[in-house]
């Protein structure tokens, strides 16, 4: 879905005589490297990242600096962002598994690192761990490598991961197509049937999901079930995504 991309000056604010904040429209005219955004974050030192289908642009408040699979990303496709507990930045791809920036350069994580899988579907922080949500499980990264992965169970239908989170007891989850998931050291489990709260940004809003027949839904929409071509509606699935990943 092709999004057009507002990137508020919040972080470099115009003081201009009443101090009204401005949000200025960046496309790629001023450099982004395409109008598609799949994520977005600011990290520590106040660098935008924007991850698109043709590689990352990071924004310094002037200029795009753009990454791609020619100059040390794993793929052109980005679907997701994050900084890890250490300062480095990991960019998440389809088919490239995660480049991680260390500020001078991309390093790999691959299969032949450890990764159960090479498409990523998310990147999420906690308790001092990158949790790599790949096409296969989760994948946990710690002191410089892959420490462990986790197999999705098995399963009579085709899971299709959507995202990580934290519920209300601050354990962390997985959102797919078949399910909620339970993500521990070292395995996956799918969730009883029920109503979930899981928070998403700062704690204070939540959502509340439910889990019938191991499908999950969210507002009374089926994110999944038997028939994934009608019951996994796409405007859903990608406002759930949205949702998820808007935590920073």
């Amino acid at each position: 879905m092709k999004r057009s991309f507002l990137l508020p000056l919040l972080w470099f604010p115009l003081i201009l005589g009443a101090q009204e904040n401005y949000v200025e429209n960046i496309g790629v005219e001023n450099g982004l490297p395409q109008s598609e955004v799949n994520d977005l974050i600011q990290d520590s030192r106040g660098f935008i990242w924007v991850g698109t289908s043709s590689g990352v642009g990071v924004f310094d408040g002037l200029d795009f600096k753009v990454y791609d699979a020619t100059n040390g990303l794993g793929g052109d496709i980005v679907t997701c962002v994050a900084e890890g507990p250490e300062g480095n930045v990991f960019v998440g791809t389809t088919w490239g598994g995660v480049s991680v920036y260390d500020g001078i350069r991309f390093l790999p994580l691959s299969i032949k690192e450890g990764l159960n899988s090479s498409y990523v579907h998310d990147l999420f922080t906690h308790n001092e761990k990158l949790f790599i949500l790949t096409s296969r499980g989760v994948c946990t990264y710690a002191n410089g490598e892959i420490q462990e992965c986790a197999d999705f169970p098995a399963s009579e239908s085709k899971i299709d991961p959507v995202g990580l989170a934290l519920d209300l007891n601050n354990e962390l989850v997985c959102f797919a197509s078949t399910g909620l998931y339970n993500v521990s050291e070292g395995s996956i489990t799918l969730r009883e049937e029920g109503n979930y709260s899981v928070y998403f940004a700062d704690k204070a809003t939540s959502s509340t999901f439910t889990v019938i027949d191991g499908s999950l839904s969210w507002n009374n929409d089926k994110l999944g079930g038997a028939e994934p071509s009608k019951a996994l509606g796409t405007p859903v699935l990608e406002q759930c995504s949205d949702i998820l990943r808007d935590r920073d």
